[in-house]
């Protein structure tokens, strides 16, 4: 997937720019732009490559940065929010082609901050963002956090979408927000006006948001998702309900009691893990660790229960981290038992680098590890 979207900074999408370029601004030296961009994109990559169009389109538009960047946004055509050439956003692939426009905002307009914040809020509607954004929120944060409050109140969704994502403490591959992982306040008026927006995209970013606020405050982000639960009722809406149970899902997993309260699981269960055994005591790198067990409910009541497992994966220093996974959600009644199977793979993903030497595998429920069993990798 990664070489497919690299891929797609090729001649044919500098020209792309170019050409809508040339289009409001007859001057610009399409041919000149095209030959010296694309010359340099093969060995970089996906980033690398949208920054190099980005710097290329720097040399060649007006070095008045406010002149070049109203000609790039005269460019931009009639946005009809289709992904394809003549739109872009988050529905389609397409808006890619856009991405190093923003990327020219990022990295070449912090000395006229009021301009390009403008014109982020227009280019998100081609292509998210978020990314650009943060060198902002970073150098004027008040000023930032203004834009942002005010997109949050548009009626285009990729707007509001870009007000909570733009400002996540921890927006994974974005530059750090230092002063929002200390202190998420900015942001909170942000997230409690779009928890339970009407599109699902801008309700999916509120909980990543929330989520990554959870990592360095739990205690606040479980007191948020219960202000939005009681303000819902007893009864949270089917949009609300599944806002809330992903933003907490990491507090979930780690078995946080408050989190687990919430989402209407008990963290005290009487519970027992019955043959809990793995198909293989070895398994080969690129292959997968199969295990099986039986739950079962020993108390009185009915309990909803939270299944996950844990890899502890071995590392570099001979220590062993835990990642943990869903294996499922269920309602178990008195005295009734569930089967429980997986099939985990073992392969190669470049968020991870594997360790041949024992490793271990555990389940827990609602917070707690129930048993555990250790295995063998094999590279």
């Amino acid at each position: 997937m990664a070489d497919a979207l690299k891929d797609m900074y090729d001649r044919a999408a500098v020209d792309f720019l170019a050409a809508r370029i040339v289009a409001v601004q007859p001057k610009f030296p399409r041919q000149a732009f095209v030959r010296e961009v694309a010359a340099a994109l093969p060995p970089l990559e996906l980033k690398a490559r949208s920054l190099r169009i980005a710097a290329g389109l720097r040399q060649h538009l007006p070095q008045d940065y406010a002149a070049a960047l109203g000609i790039i946004l005269k460019s931009l055509g009639k946005d009809d929010s289709t992904g394809g050439i003549g739109g872009g956003g988050k529905e389609g692939m397409g808006g890619f082609r856009f991405m190093p426009l923003l990327n020219f905002v990022g990295a070449y307009g912090l000395d006229e901050p009021e301009l390009s914040l403008d014109a982020l809020g227009e280019l998100t509607l081609y292509f998210s963002g978020e990314f650009d954004i943060r060198p902002y929120l970073r150098k004027y944060p008040r000023q930032a956090f203004a834009k942002l409050q005010q997109l949050s109140r548009d009626k285009d969704w990729r707007r509001r979408r870009l007000a909570s994502e733009g400002s996540r403490p921890r927006l994974p591959w974005g530059m750090g927000l230092p002063d929002q992982v200390r202190d998420p306040s900015p942001a909170l008026p942000i997230l409690h006006r779009l928890h339970d927006d009407a599109h699902d995209s801008v309700r999916r970013s509120v909980a990543n948001h929330l989520n990554d606020i959870a990592r360095d405050h739990p205690e606040l982000a479980v007191d948020i998702a219960g202000q939005w639960a009681k303000r819902a009722g007893r009864k949270p809406p089917e949009t609300l309900r599944p806002t809330i149970r992903h933003a907490l899902r990491g507090l979930v997993k780690q078995g946080h009691p408050g989190a687990l309260g919430l989402l209407g699981f008990e963290a005290d269960v009487k519970l027992a893990l019955q043959d809990f055994k793995l198909k293989a005591q070895s398994v080969a790198y690129g292959g997968a660790l199969e295990f099986s067990a039986t739950l079962s409910n020993r108390g009185k009541t009915p309990v909803n229960l939270s299944i996950d497992y844990a890899i502890w994966h071995l590392r570099a220093d001979g220590s062993l981290r835990p990642k943990v996974f869903k294996l499922a959600v269920r309602e178990a009644a008195p005295g009734e038992s569930i089967a429980l199977t997986k099939r985990h793979a073992i392969k190669p993903i470049t968020t991870r680098r594997y360790y041949a030497g024992k490793q271990a595998v555990d389940i827990r429920v609602n917070g707690q590890v129930l048993g555990r069993c250790d295995f063998t990798l094999k590279m």
